[in-house]
């Protein structure tokens, strides 16, 4: 299903979907950023879709130790 456009994690800023003609799977450049994704705190949990990062609660920001 489709989320509620006010609600949708990518409208109040918890998920975002990386730019598909930049960066491809299986590529230097997306092992890169998915490095420094996952250090932030950043999550890839949709299945199939590579491109969705998204914030989870009780994530924890390694360069800062915040937890979100």
């Amino acid at each position: 299903g489709v989320a509620s456009s006010d609600m949708s994690y990518h409208t109040i800023g918890y998920a975002f979907d990386l730019n598909t003609e930049v960066y491809k799977p299986n590529t230097k450049e997306y092992e890169t950023i998915s490095k420094i994704l996952r250090k932030a705190g950043w999550v890839n949990n949709v299945e199939g879709e590579w491109w969705h990062w998204s914030l989870e609660p009780g994530s924890v920001n390694q360069y800062t130790g915040e937890i979100l």
